[in-house]
């Protein structure tokens, strides 16, 4: 995987998946206004972050990182 393959996988694996709880996590925790906001984030990793494949580290990489968020 060539270093723009990995920062696109990067952005796209950890990068999204943090943004995205960043953008919804202020509407789901309680507030002084209203005590019963509240929500779920899923995030769907892979088995890659466990057991990855010949020459899939870096996918694994990421995933193992959407695993630990």
């Amino acid at each position: 995987m060539t270093e723009p393959e990995l920062q696109f996988s990067l952005g796209v694996n950890v990068m999204g998946v943090a943004r995205a709880i960043s953008t919804f996590y202020p509407y789901m925790k309680p507030t002084q206004d209203s005590a019963t906001q509240s929500g779920c984030i899923v995030n769907i990793a892979s088995i890659a972050s466990f057991l990855a494949a010949p020459l899939m580290g870096y996918y694994a990489a990421t995933k193992h990182a959407v695993l630990g968020m």
